[in-house]
């Protein structure tokens, strides 16, 4: 799983690839859950000055293992990034017939898996 400052830098990043001014934003951690099978997500919102604001959601691999699952823990999470990274963008170049969250950025560097999305709101589909 990504350490943290390798999510402030991850995100950072996406910052910057929206029009965010490096010195001038916050990144602010708003929420977080640990699901069984699919891992942790992390709620983020990064906010500057006047009005400038991107909710984000960080998914990482689970921390919790199970030798019982059919589908072992981590290919849930290396799934999750393969279809956003992969699948959807092919889907969505065709008209897509459904809305995802926002892919922005995604690392399977061992330690440092992350999948950075824009959080749920359908504006940001």
């Amino acid at each position: 799983m990504a350490s943290e400052s390798i999510l402030k830098e991850a995100l950072e990043r996406v910052a910057q690839q929206n029009g965010f001014q490096s010195g001038k934003f916050t990144i602010k951690l708003t929420g977080e859950h640990e699901y069984m099978h699919t891992g942790m997500v992390k709620q983020y919102e990064i906010t500057e000055p006047p009005n400038q604001n991107l909710k984000l959601s960080v998914r990482l691999p689970p921390t919790v293992t199970d030798k019982f699952l059919l589908i072992p823990m981590g290919n849930w999470f290396k799934n999750n990034v393969h279809f956003y990274k992969n699948v959807y963008t092919r889907i969505k170049s065709y008209g897509g017939l459904f809305t995802v969250p926002k892919f922005y950025s995604s690392s399977m560097k061992e330690n440092e898996e992350y999948i950075i999305l824009g959080e749920s709101d359908p504006s940001d589909c």
